[in-house]
């Protein structure tokens, strides 16, 4: 198992890049992400605290993730419930802080693959998840931006 850290400074709102994160309909505008479906809601909002999504990125990865923990507009958990590859995952925790100029977002994730050999699907995995997590913070700034009406 690995951890991947990814962190992004986004010139917006703690609360207008919180959305932007959560919103599994944006998901799809990540580049390399076909869908994003929730398959259950969250218990007291949409994309809160229970909701389950389904992320397609392709046939080569692919997963289902259930949201753990939901405070707003401060932290969101998730954790991956199935997966393609097959992987083993302890948690994703994603953390906004107010700093000057905007938000810091801090997206902290634990996994590995669970084929063999290990080493090459983790690395394959750490390397492109690595990626899409830039990715997707990139498209999120974009978004939360364009919602706090700044150019």
């Amino acid at each position: 198992m690995r951890t991947l850290t990814v962190t992004r400074v986004i010139p917006a709102p703690r609360e207008a890049v919180f959305e932007a994160f959560t919103d599994h309909e944006r998901l799809s505008d990540v580049l390399g992400v076909r869908s994003c479906t929730l398959s259950r809601p969250g218990d007291t909002e949409k994309n809160g605290l229970g909701a389950v999504r389904e992320v397609d990125c392709g046939p080569l990865l692919g997963f289902t993730e259930e949201i753990v923990r939901f405070d707003r507009p401060t932290r969101m958990d998730y954790r991956i419930t199935s997966a393609r590859p097959p992987m083993d995952h302890d948690c994703g925790q994603v953390d906004f802080l107010e700093v000057p100029g905007g938000t810091k977002v801090t997206w902290t994730t634990r996994l590995g693959v669970r084929r063999r050999p290990g080493v090459l699907w983790d690395q394959w995995l750490y390397s492109t998840l690595a990626v899409a997590f830039r990715l997707t913070l990139r498209a999120v700034d974009k978004q939360a931006v364009a919602a706090a009406g700044r150019p």
